[in-house]
């Protein structure tokens, strides 16, 4: 769990829950991702409704106090928290985005410290995942240039 970084402004009950419900829609929407796409349909639909249901009640805890719009595209219904529960009281941001060649990172300035070392963690991870593919691209052209493996 983060540690407060106690430089910031004392959250009031409605900043320290549009921090917890982004935080909390956000693991949930990759847990949810993650399960239907990695494991396919071997994962229980059970599981995923349940998820789905979690999700749901952190929507409905935040539009008790903000706006949370609605919207059904085909099969799919998509909530979004208007742009109030995306800053504090003092206008500051709840959640800033690091974004780098398909990788994407969030970083909570009043819980996850030090703004320049969480950056620096998200370009890290960024070239990790960048010498990881650059290795798979390789191990592939490697082996496609082996006709014996093609057969």
């Amino acid at each position: 769990m983060s540690d407060i970084n106690p430089t910031t402004p004392t959250s009031s009950p409605l900043d320290t829950l549009k921090a917890l419900v982004l935080r909390n829609i956000s693991a949930l929407e990759y847990a949810t991702d993650r399960l239907s796409g990695d494991f396919g349909n071997n994962v229980s639909e059970d599981l995923l409704e349940f998820l789905d249901a979690v999700t749901k009640s952190q929507y409905d805890a935040i539009g008790e106090h903000l706006t949370v719009k609605t919207e059904t595209i085909g099969l799919m219904t998509i909530q979004r928290i208007s742009d109030k529960g995306y800053s504090y009281d003092d206008g500051s941001p709840v959640v800033e985005h690091f974004e780098g060649h398909g990788l994407t990172s969030s970083y909570y300035p009043r819980y996850d410290g030090n703004r320049d070392l969480a950056l620096a963690s998200h370009y890290e991870s960024v070239a990790v995942m960048n010498r990881r593919f650059a290795e798979e691209c390789a191990e592939r052209a490697e082996h496609h240039d082996d006709p014996a493996a093609d057969n």
